[in-house]
């Protein structure tokens, strides 16, 4: 992505990328969402996902970007740019990435 955003864009294409949270689909089980849930973490939504790419295709100035879906904890749209200006440090990344482990503990191994 970050390659062709910068020559893509001359040949009137622009280059994005879409980084998906915890979002409920058909992808997996209710249960095992309900897992997930049940274990403390917070699910991003179809429709956030959906504004998320709303907002890429209908601004033409969006380009070389990657849009993070979240949970609405971190972002109160449910994406935020994951550009360094977005956020300061890295503490929300820090509590991103600990949030993701939290079903699957890196202590207890690959399977759970």
């Amino acid at each position: 992505m970050h390659s062709l955003r910068r020559t893509a864009y001359y040949y009137g294409s622009r280059i994005n990328m879409i980084s998906p949270w915890y979002v409920r689909t058909k992808i997996l089980t209710d249960d095992d969402f309900d897992a997930v849930e049940k274990a403390g973490v917070q699910l991003a939504t179809t429709e956030d996902a959906g504004q998320c790419l709303l907002r890429i295709l209908s601004d033409g100035s969006i380009n070389g970007r990657s849009l993070f879906i979240s949970a609405r904890k971190w972002a109160p749209r449910g994406y935020i740019d994951l550009d360094l200006d977005e956020y300061p440090g890295n503490d929300l990344l820090e509590e991103i990435q600990a949030d993701q482990v939290k079903f699957a503990p890196v202590e207890a191994g690959l399977f759970v």
